[in-house]
């Protein structure tokens, strides 16, 4: 079975949101997997950068790139290419928190 068949794949994503009502930007790598055990059971790994809002990371807007359908080498480019990525990586500002999570979806 292909990683496509299989919801195997990786995640990249960034924005500002409020999603606990305080608004903030975040870039993300989430890792998504079946449990070979169980079929039905679809996990995610995330990491999370959060930084608070500001005009610059309001400017950025938001993004996501999946792996599906492309080799990881293509993916990590094109994901350190997406604009929040991009500016996250360069280490303007430090974030003010990380998250990591696990869960079943």
């Amino acid at each position: 079975m292909s990683p496509e068949d299989d919801g195997d794949g990786i995640l990249a994503q960034f924005g500002t949101f409020a999603f606990d009502g305080l608004r903030e930007f975040s870039a993300d790598l989430t890792r998504q997997f079946i449990d070979a055990g169980d079929e039905d059971a679809v996990w995610q790994l995330s990491c999370t950068f959060h930084w608070s809002a500001r005009a610059e990371t309001e400017a950025l807007g938001s993004g996501q790139l999946w792996s599906f359908g492309r080799s990881l080498d293509d993916f990590f480019a094109e994901a350190l290419a997406l604009p929040g990525w991009a500016w996250a990586l360069a280490g303007v500002r430090a974030p003010r928190q990380l998250t990591i999570e696990l869960e079943r979806i």
